[in-house]
């Protein structure tokens, strides 16, 4: 498991489209999310099906990325995305706390670990200067690497070495 830090998006602006579309938007597709502590804005945020910056927000994987391909120029200010695999139960994450990552400060510290152990993947929105993915499958990491080339693994940031 690793995090990585995105540093292409140097507009201080954090646009879920192009992150999705690297992770893959079947396995996006194919997940259940849990959206915490949202704030957006920007474009369309009148027709964004999140422009209430909902607390709390349970979706299916189909629901979230027609949203995010409605609204690409919506800008995600705050915000963490858990995305589960279908066969863990809305139930089971909630029994978990609800983490506001404006408060929060497990993910800077190694090893790096998911903010819920049952994520897959997780995508945090940092005050429109960063965003952080942290997924379990190697694979998905290669692939931030490759799309997010001056991006920084979260255990190297957590470590001082950039």
């Amino acid at each position: 498991m690793e995090g990585y830090i995105l540093r292409e998006q140097t507009t201080y602006k954090t646009y879920m489209l192009p992150i999705m579309e690297v992770l893959g938007c079947d396995i996006i597709r194919s997940m259940n999310w849990r959206l915490s502590f949202l704030e957006c804005c920007g474009t369309y945020y009148d027709v964004f099906l999140f422009n209430g910056n909902p607390p709390d927000e349970w979706i299916d994987g189909d629901s979230l990325m027609d949203c995010i391909a409605r609204c690409p120029e919506v800008q995600w200010v705050w915000g963490l995305l858990q995305g589960f695999d279908q066969s863990v139960s809305r139930e089971a994450v909630y029994r978990t706390e609800l983490v506001d990552i404006r408060q929060d400060t497990a993910i800077w510290t190694n090893p790096v670990t998911m903010r819920n152990a049952l994520s897959e993947i997780e995508i945090e929105a940092f005050d429109s200067t960063m965003s952080v993915v942290t997924v379990k499958d190697e694979k998905l990491l290669r692939q931030l690497q490759l799309a997010f080339p001056n991006g920084i693994l979260l255990s190297r940031y957590n470590s001082g070495l950039d």
